[in-house]
């Protein structure tokens, strides 16, 4: 039992105990004979040498020297240093997509007319075609056709730091368990979903809710586009993509695509776009502020009091009515003249001057019919999203 009296709670240790741990480790080091003493000193050596050529390498890359980098990062891979081999991973990916774009630029007929081939990864390194050696043992069913590109292991880092500067068009698709990159060709499709031997990225394996083919990234007319072959839908920011809907086109950049099962599942995607470089970390930068917009005291007030459900963060907020929100209005400052269409009219200035400003989901033109209370719900939400109100604005209605 120690000081504090729990019997399962380890004791800190003493400067007595360091003191005898020192003098253990001390007696083992002079048992050991020169010989063993000799070994230790080259794994030192081996581990210093190691981390050095690493840095030379990445160095050498830095300033343009690509042979001799890739050379010093295969020696620190030989030495185990962590990162090395991923360093190299990430060069033959970005040399074999840009290949992959030029074939298609030069020739697109041919790159989307291979027959039916996996592409898999094998000792951590990448492979394209071919058929999975468990499924051709297995007799299971036939891979998808062969899209060409590179496969991206598991452990690549999230697409939502960037990708390696790539050809215009190259698409990114990256889930849980891997992913792949391709550069555009018309007629191009990769098929993402719960059966991996049929899919080019497993999404969901283990969730019976996900479809075996969710959905299909397609490339035709020089932009890429999801469509959704499952029962679930899938969500894309703020919109649902159903079954045999038209596809929706993807930006250029970052796309998150959801797949709700017994969870959600993502899929991140990135589309290269002309003169796209990939973004520089920028640790020690200042952190700029998000733009708030200028509001006068009674805006605000009406704003504060028109949105309180979200400042309380009440689950599902909606704003209060016109009605509401003068009715309580007039309960805070009864002489102040509230009413109905007062109100109406100071949120509707501070919406015009946000549309103006270049704001969207602001006019009825935009939302359609009816209307109800998307405006005010959308400007709330750009009110939140850009602190100009924050919770403790509710305190504008105690003091009111």
């Amino acid at each position: 039992m120690n000081r504090h009296g729990d019997p399962h709670e380890l004791p800190d240790p003493t400067e007595r105990d360091l003191q005898d741990g020192f003098e253990a480790v001390m007696e083992s080091i002079e048992r050991l004979t020169p010989q063993e003493i000799d070994g230790l000193k080259r794994q030192a050596e081996s581990a210093e040498f190691g981390y050095a050529t690493y840095a030379l390498g990445l160095k050498l890359l830095e300033l343009g020297e690509r042979d001799q980098g890739e050379h010093w990062l295969g020696v620190a891979a030989r030495y185990g240093v962590e990162g090395a081999q991923r360093a190299l991973d990430e060069l033959a990916t970005h040399d074999a997509v840009t290949r992959e774009a030029d074939q298609a630029e030069a020739s697109p007929s041919t790159t989307s007319s291979a027959g039916v081939t996996r592409s898999y990864a094998v000792s951590g390194q990448a492979r394209v075609g071919g058929t999975d050696v468990r499924d051709r043992a297995a007799g299971t069913a036939t891979a998808p056709r062969s899209v060409g590109g590179v496969v991206l292991p598991a452990s690549h880092e999230s697409l939502a730091r960037g990708v390696r500067p790539s050809a215009p068009g190259t698409i990114f698709a990256l889930a849980l368990t891997g992913g792949i990159t391709v550069g555009p060709a018309d007629g191009r499709q990769i098929l993402f979903g719960r059966n991996r031997p049929d899919v080019h990225v497993c999404l969901g394996e283990d969730d019976v809710r996900v479809s075996r083919h969710q959905g299909t990234l397609i490339h035709s007319g020089g932009q890429w586009r999801v469509s959704n072959a499952g029962r679930t839908p899938i969500r894309i920011a703020d919109r649902y993509l159903f079954e045999d809907e038209e596809p929706v086109v993807l930006q250029t950049g970052y796309t998150s695509i959801f797949v709700r099962g017994t969870r959600e599942h993502l899929l991140e995607v990135f589309v290269s776009g002309p003169g796209y470089e990939q973004p520089v970390a920028r640790h020690d930068a200042a952190t700029v502020d998000p733009t708030t917009w200028r509001l006068e005291p009674d805006e605000r007030l009406v704003l504060v009091v028109l949105g309180q459900r979200y400042l309380l963060h009440e689950p599902h907020p909606q704003p209060l009515s016109w009605q509401q929100t003068a009715d309580s209005l007039a309960g805070l400052q009864p002489d102040a003249g509230w009413t109905r269409k007062r109100v109406e009219h100071l949120v509707g200035g501070v919406r015009n001057r946000l549309v103006r400003a270049g704001i969207s989901g602001l006019t009825r033109q935009e939302v359609g019919e009816p209307v109800g209370n998307t405006l005010n719900h959308n400007l709330i939400q750009e009110m939140l999203m850009s602190t100009t109100l924050v919770p403790r604005d509710l305190a504008l209605i105690d003091a009111a």
